[in-house]
């Protein structure tokens, strides 16, 4: 059965004010045979009062189902609260709706993190409604103060068989089950689509209504609890729960014709919904960084700000505030990103300061050479240590920037008998130098004395030290020592992975994380992805950085 004409009308049509006072619940999805009667009346879905499961073997409706569930849904926002979907498409049929502008995310299985997203922000929601709600069930709010009601929410999976048998979700099992028990209070409803019963049992107690296509005949009996009759063998023919008694119906098509959803799709794409979960593509650009931004970011104008990229889950601008940072320690993978990072900070101190000094101190693999020069410009000084870890001793001590004994500091200059202040420049500390975190007495003084007291003081005097490359420091009180003055980690790696590789003996400023926890919390890396941590606020986030 498909939607009449004057039904594909009232989808696009306006409505009038009056139109708009009264907020029907209920979604008209078939109709079902009631032989008590002799009727055909019409079934009618409540996604507010309770989730929906259906099942049914290949080709017998579940599909179907779910696009005129989505069309429903999208008439029904128009007269009352605001409706947010987030389809997670295991069968990979639904993408096309994805376009509706009520629907938040559509996503398939091809990028993981897309999945845990879609979690991390239901859990958020819910949070955000309780508040809202207080102590209120949302159904109560909706029919006595529905202005007060915040978005309702419903969460669809096609395909709950293969999301359960995926390795990788095996953590979210918990959580969609604790949607599926206490969302429908909070304004979120769950709806699963499920070839079978196999994995679904222990949800199935907690989803109200039931519908069943086609099936094996003992399958029946599972779902509904009682005895029925196996439904006609028809697309779209199947049995559902009503009232406590089981019915036999036929689902409704979204649309008679093809051409209707074509139509239908391009008029609901308004690109108007703050809620959408955006999705990256290939690069992250400056060409496209703006269009993937889902809020507006504000700062100082004086504020001198790198920005690294964007954040995975609310797509908000990552950056380093260049005045204000005082070390920056890069971890990760070789070919991973770690020399892009770095033009892209570097980039900004060549766009901001006129007055800047950058020191580079290279191991002699000549890795920096690559961004050594690169933006040369007038007020830019560049000086270029590759001759070991005595040349780098060095040149602090001679440059002033460490005191071996009592003498001026580099910001003042003796004239006469008077010491007076001069301005220097901001000065960014480039160290790619594996000699930095091996033994020797050198190393003891520059990472356990000299580098920390100047870190300590980065902010006040315009320092900012950038470990391009961070390995593992040999020495326990050196890595300490060293940790301890590190504001800002970022990794270029899969963070489950690396802390289970070295933060299980502390040997990073990631040692106190549980390797368990973030293996379940974050997707793997793809060559561009990367983790920014604020170890001062204890923040981390999963970042899709910039390609230079």
């Amino acid at each position: 059965m498909s939607i009449m004409s004057e039904e594909f009308d009232t989808l696009f049509g306006d409505k009038d004010a009056s139109d708009l006072q009264v907020f029907d619940v209920n979604v008209a999805m078939g109709i079902y045979d009631a032989p008590q009667t002799q009727e055909q009346p019409i079934f009618y879905l409540n996604p507010y009062k309770s989730n929906t499961v259906i099942l049914g073997g290949p080709m017998t409706g579940k599909t179907t189902f779910i696009k005129t569930l989505l069309v429903r849904l999208h008439e029904k926002q128009r007269r009352g609260p605001k409706e947010n979907i987030y389809i997670i498409d295991f069968g990979g049929n639904i993408v096309k709706y994805g376009t509706l502008e009520n629907v938040c995310a559509c996503f398939d299985t091809s990028n993981e993190e897309n999945i845990k997203r879609i979690f991390k922000t239901l859990e958020k929601k819910i949070l955000e409604n309780a508040e809202t709600l207080g102590s209120s069930n949302y159904y109560s709010v909706l029919n006595s103060s529905p202005d007060k009601c915040p978005a309702h929410i419903t969460l669809i999976i096609e395909n709950i068989n293969s999301f359960l048998l995926d390795g990788r979700y095996s953590t979210y099992q918990d959580k969609l089950l604790k949607l599926c028990r206490d969302g429908i209070s909070k304004g979120l409803n769950v709806v699963l689509t499920a070839n079978d019963m196999s994995g679904i049992g222990r949800l199935l107690t907690n989803f109200g209504q039931k519908i069943a296509f086609e099936m094996p005949a003992d399958s029946y009996f599972e779902i509904f609890n009682s005895k029925v009759n196996k439904p006609m063998r028809l697309p779209g023919r199947g049995l559902v729960n009503i009232d406590n008694s089981v019915y036999e119906f036929q689902c409704f098509l979204p649309f008679a014709k093809d051409e209707e959803i074509d139509i239908f799709l391009e008029h609901t794409k308004t690109g108007k919904n703050k809620d959408v979960l955006a999705s990256f593509g290939t690069e992250l650009t400056l060409d496209n960084y703006r269009q993937y931004l889902t809020s507006s970011f504000q700062h100082d104008k004086g504020d001198q700000l790198a920005f690294l990229g964007i954040d995975y889950y609310e797509h908000r601008p990552i950056c380093i505030n260049l005045k204000e940072s005082r070390s920056i320690a890069i971890y990760g993978k070789r070919q991973f990103g770690k020399t892009n990072l770095l033009k892209i900070i570097l980039r900004e101190v060549y766009n901001n300061y006129n007055n800047a000094r950058i020191v580079y101190f290279d191991d002699g693999r000549k890795e920096l050479e690559k961004v050594y020069g690169s933006n040369s410009r007038a007020g830019i000084e560049e000086i270029y240590l590759s001759g070991g870890i005595e040349e780098f001793k060095d040149y602090l001590r001679n440059t002033g920037y460490v005191r071996i004994r009592r003498g001026p500091m580099p910001e003042q200059q003796v004239e006469g008998n008077q010491v007076v202040n001069v301005e220097t420049p901001f000065t960014i500390f480039v160290l790619q130098s594996k000699t930095l975190f091996q033994r020797s007495e050198d190393v003891n003084f520059l990472m356990s004395r000299a580098i920390p007291e100047m870190i300590s003081s980065a902010e006040e005097k315009g320092y900012l030290f950038i470990f391009s490359d961070v390995k593992v420091v040999s020495a326990p009180d050196v890595r300490a020592a060293f940790n301890n003055c590190i504001s800002t980690a970022i990794l270029l790696d899969n963070i489950g992975d690396f802390v289970a590789d070295k933060g299980s003996q502390n040997k990073s400023v990631f040692g106190e994380m549980e390797a368990r926890e973030l293996k379940a919390e974050f997707a793997k890396c793809s060559v561009g992805d990367g983790y920014y941590y604020d170890v001062e606020a204890d923040i981390l986030q999963k970042v899709r950085f910039l390609k230079y």
